[in-house]
């Protein structure tokens, strides 16, 4: 998967993960896996990180069934370019980008 990932970044196309590799139940955030991050970084490629809410009462963990209407909001935030990340690990790089997320998930601004 990595190898066509890696052709399709060189095609000039996007490729799109989901970090956490799972929904959590409570809606806040769970650690990101690195996988997205090791190939951003072997690829040199920038991170568009992307923020959903409201997911998790329309497709709740463990549910592939949509439950009802539900309003949802995903914002496109600003891209993290190479530079940003160059000489960080990948552990950093995947926390910065989930530092970036968690500020615009509703769960995690109710925490603060």
């Amino acid at each position: 998967m990595m190898q066509q990932c890696e052709s399709a970044i060189m095609a000039g196309n996007a490729v799109y993960f989901f970090p956490e590799g799972t929904r959590s139940r409570d809606g806040r955030l769970k650690q990101f896996k690195l996988g997205a991050f090791i190939l951003a970084q072997k690829m040199r490629a920038p991170i568009l990180p992307i923020a959903i809410n409201g997911s998790k009462n329309a497709l709740p963990k463990n549910s592939i069934n949509f439950h009802g209407r539900h309003h949802m909001r995903i914002e496109v935030l600003d891209e993290i370019p190479y530079a940003d990340f160059a000489n960080l690990s990948v552990e950093e790089t995947a926390g910065l980008a989930r530092e970036r997320i968690a500020a615009f998930v509703d769960e995690h601004k109710k925490a603060v």
